[in-house]
C-alpha cells in the first residue's frame, strides 16, 4: 500500500497554564478541539500567551498590605510586574525571541489591561495585543475562549506554543529542549500534544501571594 504522508495539524498546544486557567469543557472548548481534524503542514509556530485575568488574590493582597511597600503595584496586570530588571513577561519574551520558528506572538488581555500591554509591547515588534472586550472578572471569557478569539481573529494554521502570562519559570528551564520533545512526538503521532504543570506543594498554598511574588 501507499505510505500516506506524515502532515502536521492545524493546531497544536504546548501550554504552561496555573491551575485556576483550566475550565470544565464547553461549546467553545469543543469547537476548539474540532480544528484538530484538519490537517495542515506548517513549519512556523505562533505563541499565545494568556493575560486577560485580573489578578483579584493579588489586588485583595495590595489592599490587605498595611506595609505600603507594594503601593506601586495597584493597576498593574500581574504579567506586567516587575521580576529582576523587568517585567515577568519580558522574561517570556527574551527565551522566545531565542526560538527561530516562532514568528509571531499574540497577547490576549481585557479591555481593563489592553492600554498597559500595548505601552508594554511597543519594544517588540512581533507582538500583537488583543483585547477580549471584557472589563470585570465576572466577565472573563476564561483561557479555552480566549484561544479561540485569537485563533480565529489571526486565521492561525501553525503549531501554537501557550503560555500562562504570569507563570514564573526557574533559570535552567529551556524552552528549546521542550519543543525538542514536542517535535519528538509529533514525529511519533502528529495528533500529540504536550502539556506542562507544575504541582504546588501545600504549604505553598498558605503564603500570602505578595510573598510568593516578591519575596521568594
Amino acid at each position: 500500500p501507499r505510505r500516506r504522508r506524515r502532515c502536521q495539524p492545524r493546531l497544536r498546544r504546548f501550554r504552561l497554564l496555573a491551575p485556576h486557567q483550566l475550565r470544565s469543557p464547553g461549546p467553545v472548548h469543543r469547537r476548539l478541539e474540532g480544528l484538530n481534524s484538519r490537517i495542515y503542514c506548517a513549519d512556523t509556530m505562533k505563541a499565545i500567551i494568556l493575560a486577560a485575568g485580573y489578578g483579584t488574590r493579588l489586588n485583595r493582597d495590595l489592599q490587605n498590605d498595611k506595609s505600603g511597600d507594594f503601593k506601586h503595584l495597584h493597576g498593574i496586570p500581574k504579567p506586567l510586574l516587575p521580576v529582576g530588571h523587568q517585567p515577568l513577561i519580558s522574561h517570556w519574551m527574551t527565551t522566545i525571541n531565542k526560538i527561530d520558528s516562532i514568528d509571531a506572538v499574540y497577547i490576549i488581555t481585557n479591555d481593563l489591561y489592553y492600554g498597559n500591554f500595548e505601552d508594554w509591547a511597543k519594544e517588540f515588534q512581533q507582538v500583537k495585543v488583543v483585547n477580549d472586550g471584557t472589563r470585570s472578572n465576572e466577565e472573563r471569557l476564561g483561557a479555552i475562549a480566549c484561544l479561540q478569539l485569537v485563533i480565529t481573529q489571526f486565521n492561525i494554521k501553525d503549531h501554537i506554543l501557550v503560555l500562562g502570562g504570569d507563570t514564573l519559570f526557574y533559570e535552567d528551564f529551556s524552552l528549546s529542549d521542550i519543543l525538542a520533545k514536542f517535535d519528538e512526538l509529533q514525529n511519533i503521532n502528529c495528533e500529540s500534544n504536550l502539556v506542562l504543570s507544575y504541582l504546588c506543594k501545600d504549604e505553598g498554598q498558605h503564603k500570602n501571594l505578595l510573598q510568593r511574588l516578591f519575596l521568594s
